[in-house]
């Protein structure tokens, strides 16, 4: 008899672990869908601009949708906007925080186990706004260890207007520093900062930066500047012409498309027609500008596909170039404000000068190259954000930069689960 009832409840035991403990795991599988699926409805209502108590309702009813209903006994849905401690992402708005808690009665649990069937869940869900590519910066090196990643040299005056700040995110100590001035620069950033991740070194003979550089900044991430941007889709080359190597001596106007390589002699005066032009070629020289050539476009956006094109405009060469305000690829992704792009892995170099009155106007993404922004014996404007892997800023004339968001690209608003 004694042997029978240990078995008794040992059976017991097996059952209400097979019944019971499946229950609470379907429980627990129901509960966390509840919960990323609240989440996301929440993080959809941040991004369309609902307050504080519009974004709790709107959760809870979501929750409530899927079966776990707040106003219930055995149920309790907490949100969180911004996440709660402890947690990578408390205090940060662009973040909501659900937990579902569940309690189920019990079949056969109570015999073996005297206390109530619980699960909890929590889910996490992350708000990307719209917005710049690194707010605030008219100028960013991102390579985070990289000697000299923001430089000045040479001998002109370069004046950022606008609120825009020239910032390095390196982390290089001196003497190899993160930011360094040569030569006899002058840069002046009107109403924005000179920021450094690490240190700040002037090597110049004379010049000066105003206001005083600020070292020992948090480094941005780079793996998340990377996802917040697409990569552009140029179409198939059954829709898209394929015009290969071009080389233009004279007048001309240009239709988008794919090429090869664009060579522009001295005696070039080239129109770009609006639209996405989409580079493909390894030349040491992609994109090459004479000196004497004249090259202007509005509304073109120039994406360097492969992992080894380039970009050099003669320091006497006039280019005026201006972004779209509404170009959308084959993907559907807007690149309104993008004017020059590169391939995340392309690493040679983008030179970007021109004449006095030479006008660049868009922003120019290009993460693994290195980017000479120069002057010549005029001015050369920049109405645009420049962010590559590392950045000279110098030349023998001078540079206007004007820090202007809404002309430049707004990374795509994006949500995701974070946990």
């Amino acid at each position: 008899m004694v042997l029978f009832v240990i078995s008794i409840i040992a059976l017991f035991g097996v059952a209400a672990l097979a019944i019971d403990g499946g229950r609470l795991y379907f429980e627990r599988r129901a509960a966390q869908g509840a919960s990323d699926d609240a989440a996301m409805t929440g993080a959809l209502a941040i991004l369309q601009g609902y307050n504080t108590p519009e974004v709790e309702s709107i959760v809870l009813d979501r929750a409530m949708v899927n079966g776990f209903d707040n106003a219930g006994d055995d149920v309790q849905v907490d949100v969180h906007w911004p996440p709660i401690a402890p947690n990578p992402y408390a205090g940060d708005r662009n973040y909501i925080q659900v937990f579902i808690t569940s309690e189920i009665p019990p079949v056969l649990s109570q015999f073996v186990f005297i206390g109530s069937l619980q699960v909890t869940v929590e889910a996490i869900a992350h708000v990307q706004p719209t917005g710049p590519i690194i707010p605030g910066y008219a100028i960013y090196g991102t390579n985070p260890s990289a000697c000299r990643t923001v430089e000045f040299s040479g001998n002109p005056i370069v004046l950022v207007k606008g609120g825009g700040s020239i910032g390095s995110n390196s982390d290089a100590d001196c003497p190899c520093s993160s930011m360094v001035s040569g030569g006899n620069v002058f840069v002046e950033v009107d109403g924005g900062a000179i920021t450094a991740s690490g240190c700040w070194n002037n090597l110049g003979a004379s010049g000066n930066t105003i206001p005083e550089p600020i070292t020992y900044v948090d480094q941005l991430d780079l793996d998340e500047i990377k996802a917040s941007v697409p990569i552009p889709d140029c179409g198939s080359t059954e829709n898209v012409k394929d015009y290969g190597d071009v080389t233009y001596d004279g007048l001309a106007t240009i239709e988008p498309g794919y090429y090869r390589s664009m060579k522009f002699t001295a005696k070039a005066d080239v129109t770009l027609l609006p639209g996405l032009y989409c580079i493909y070629g390894k030349d040491p020289w992609t994109i090459e500008t004479k000196g004497g050539a004249r090259i202007q476009g509005e509304g073109i956006m120039i994406y360097l596909m492969s992992t080894a094109g380039s970009w050099k405009s003669a320091g006497n060469a006039y280019v005026s170039l201006t972004a779209p305000t509404d170009l959308v690829d084959a993907s559907g992704n807007q690149w309104a404000g993008m004017l020059i792009y590169t391939h995340p892995d392309n690493k040679n170099e983008i030179v970007l000068t021109g004449t006095s009155d030479s006008y660049y106007q868009g922003s120019i993404l290009s993460l693994g190259s290195h980017c000479f922004i120069e002057g010549t014996s005029g001015e050369v404007s920049f109405n645009t954000q420049v962010y590559c892997d590392t950045v000279t800023v110098g030349g023998t004339g001078d540079l206007d930069v004007t820090y202007e968001e809404g002309v430049n690209y707004q990374v795509p608003a994006a949500l995701e689960l974070s946990k």
